[in-house]
C-alpha cells in the first residue's frame, strides 16, 4: 500500500468490539493504574520528601531524577520488550514498581531514597512500551490511533482521581502515598 492511500475505514461497531475485548479492557485497566501512580508520585513526592526533612529544592531535584530515570526506563523498557516480549516485561515492571513503592514507605534517609526513586522512575515509565504494544496486538492496527488515544485519556483520568485521593492521604499520613501507589 502506498503512503498516499487512505487507511481502511473501520465501522464503529467493529472498533468498539475490539476495544471491549477482555484483553483490551485489561490493558486499559493496567494503563489507568500506571497513569494514576505516576501522577500521584509526581505530584506528592516533593511534599513527602519535604516532610521528611529534605530541603524543597533538593526534594524537587529528586523528583526530577524520577522523571529522568523514567526517560531511561522508556528506552530500556522498549528494548526489553523487543527481547523478551511485552507480557513478561509488563509483569516484571508492575511487580518491581509495586515492590519499590512499598519499600519507599519504609525508607527515610536521603541517599537510599534517591536510589529508590531512580529505580522507581525506570520501572514506572519503562512499562509504557509494553502496554502500547499489547494494546496494538489486542485491537488492530486499523484503530491504533483510537486505542492509544483512549489509553492516554484513561491515564490522565485516573491521574485526576489519584491526585484527589492522594490529597486526602497527605493530610493524615503522607507516607501512605507510597502504599497507595504500590
Amino acid at each position: 500500500r502506498s503512503l498516499s492511500e487512505a487507511p481502511p475505514i473501520t465501522a464503529k461497531g467493529s472498533t468498539l468490539s475490539l476495544l471491549l475485548r477482555r484483553e483490551s479492557i485489561l490493558i486499559m485497566v493496567l494503563f489507568a493504574s500506571m497513569g494514576a501512580v505516576q501522577r500521584l508520585i509526581n505530584t506528592y513526592l516533593p511534599t513527602v520528601l519535604f516532610f521528611e526533612g529534605i530541603d524543597i529544592t533538593i526534594a524537587d531535584s529528586i523528583t526530577a531524577v524520577l522523571v529522568g530515570a523514567g526517560i531511561i526506563g522508556g528506552i530500556l523498557g522498549g528494548n526489553l520488550v523487543d527481547r523478551y516480549g511485552a507480557k513478561k516485561i509488563t509483569i516484571a515492571f508492575f511487580l518491581s514498581s509495586s515492590l519499590l513503592m512499598a519499600g519507599a514507605f519504609f525508607v527515610r534517609q536521603t541517599l537510599p531514597t534517591v536510589i529508590l526513586v531512580s529505580t522507581m522512575g525506570v520501572a514506572l515509565w519503562g512499562i509504557y512500551p509494553a502496554l502500547y504494544l499489547l494494546m496494538r496486538e489486542a485491537t488492530s492496527v486499523s484503530i491504533v490511533g483510537t486505542s492509544y488515544g483512549l489509553l492516554l485519556s484513561l491515564g490522565m483520568l485516573s491521574g485526576i482521581a489519584s491526585i484527589s485521593f492522594g490529597g486526602l492521604l497527605m493530610e493524615n499520613s503522607p507516607y501512605l502515598i507510597f502504599m497507595l501507589g504500590a
